[in-house]
């Protein structure tokens, strides 16, 4: 008899954290072997997809590909402005900063127009925007 799936996922999960464990090499052991892929045990149970999100967020690893020049012109600490990227956001008030770089754009109460957005992410906000933006709004 084969057992549930759940059993199994948590069998596998069990091995593969003990294993990790077992290494007493921690994260940096990772790196040090040339892992490329982050473990499976690491990652987050996410909710699928849908055909926006996954629109939205290549857009976003388009931009974090870019070359800094390009990117610098959108780094700001103003949250006034409708396109930020920048270095954490509470970077000069937490007690210690975050490993993270955000990308954001507010889409309310008027949204970027295509000229204000950096390339890779014209297109995407555009289909938000064109669509029902409400609705859009609840899916992301």
């Amino acid at each position: 008899m084969e057992a549930p799936p759940s059993i199994t996922f948590y069998s596998d999960r069990q091995r593969q954290l003990e294993a990790f464990d077992d290494t007493k090499a921690g994260l940096k052991g990772l790196v040090d072997a040339g892992v490329e892929k982050i473990p499976d045990i690491f990652a987050h149970a996410l909710m699928p997809l849908t055909r926006t999100q996954k629109r939205c967020f290549m857009g976003v690893h388009r931009f974090f590909e870019q070359d800094t020049v390009v990117k610098k012109q959108f780094y700001t600490r103003d949250y006034t402005k409708k396109v930020v990227y920048n270095t954490n956001y509470d970077f000069f008030s937490s007690p210690a900063a975050n490993w993270r770089d955000s990308f954001f754009c507010f889409m309310a109460p008027s949204p970027p127009q295509p000229d204000e957005l950096p390339e890779p992410h014209a297109e995407e906000v555009c289909h938000l925007v064109d669509s029902n933006c409400e609705e859009q709004g609840r899916e992301l």
